[in-house]
């Protein structure tokens, strides 16, 4: 299997130019120092402008001229973040914009610049409870083309653990392509960061029916052990079989026994994983692609960065034309 190339152009949404996001912009500069790749700095304006006439230094100035200086003020704001120390070796540019709701205006500017991978940081956090991701950064995740890094932790890219989340059962309609280009992008990050590359695998019992009420089956929690054994022979060999496409040796193949939205995070708790990669998944029926159930439980719990690719078929329902500002331009969601 072919191993995608390294990303040349990244995108980090800066949601606040007044609070850099430390984290996102550390790991975008690992990966760029790494692939010799540019980054974009981008702030979306959604700032709602209702009246006509504003006031600004004890001056009455036109609406028109409010929407200038603000984009001014925050094109500034952000083109000093260029020189922070934690982008240093990196090329870099800044741009500020009109545009709404923010999560669109940050897949279109990937799109125009032909964005490789996006970076964002969750700054959602409540002290002793699970990451608490937005109603923006979800509609991102599920309307990017292309990879999106959502940064939790501090933790150093260091030889890091890259872990993926694969599902030969294609479960949830989960196209059977998209294990594979999931496995060859994670293949790719640990490759570029001199990392360690893991596969894992969350299955239930082997579902067993037998005949219930006329015309009926009921499902038994219980299987002979022959029968569970050779359910999961078969899956272990289905994973080997992916692993191998990328040359993940057996023991960093891991089977688990029991819910993915418990045991991924679980493991990669174990395993130290700095990223986890998972796949956006396809509902029959629907054009746009959604995180699953199981999958946002999964990356709510997940004690890493997590990296989610999409097929290669996907396209973005996110038109590409902006949205300037108006009479109210809407209301930054972040």
């Amino acid at each position: 299997m072919p191993t995608p190339k390294s990303p040349k152009r990244i995108l980090v949404a800066i949601k606040s130019p007044s609070k850099p996001p430390r984290r996102a912009l550390a790991k975008a500069a690992t990966i760029a120092r790494q692939a010799g790749a540019t980054i974009e700095l981008f702030h979306a304006i959604a700032d709602p402008i209702v009246s006509e006439t504003l006031r600004r230094d004890g001056k009455r100035i036109s609406r028109r001229q409010a929407i200038d200086l603000i984009r001014a003020d925050r094109q500034e704001s952000i083109d000093k973040l260029i020189k922070s120390p934690l982008l240093r070796g990196v090329k870099c540019s800044a741009f500020a914009e009109w545009d709404f709701p923010v999560q669109e205006a940050i897949v279109r500017r990937a799109l125009a610049k032909r964005a490789d991978l996006v970076v964002l940081e969750s700054e959602h956090h409540i002290p002793g409870a699970h990451l608490v991701v937005s109603h923006s950064d979800w509609e991102l995740i599920r309307t990017c083309p292309m990879p999106v890094l959502l940064v939790r932790t501090a933790r150093k890219y260091q030889k890091p653990k890259v872990l993926a989340a694969i599902d030969p059962q294609h479960a949830h309609d989960k196209p059977a392509s998209l294990d594979k280009t999931l496995l060859a992008t994670a293949a790719s990050y640990a490759n570029l960061l001199a990392g360690e590359l893991h596969a894992a695998h969350a299955y239930r019992p082997y579902p067993f029916f037998a005949p219930g009420y006329p015309g009926q089956y009921v499902s038994l929690t219980q299987v002979a052990p022959e029968i569970e054994q050779e359910h999961r022979a078969k899956l272990a060999k289905a994973v080997d079989k992916l692993a191998s496409t990328v040359k993940i040796p057996t023991k960093r193949q891991h089977l688990l026994l029991g819910d993915a939205a418990d045991e991924i995070p679980t493991l990669a708790k174990k395993l130290g994983a700095a990223i986890v990669v998972m796949g956006a998944v396809s509902r029959s029926g629907l054009r746009r692609l959604f995180i699953g159930h199981t999958a946002q439980k999964a990356l709510e719990r997940m004690p890493c960065d997590v990296l989610v690719v999409k097929p290669k078929s996907f396209k973005s329902p996110i038109s590409k034309t902006s949205r300037p500002f108006g009479p109210i331009t809407g209301f930054t969601v972040y």
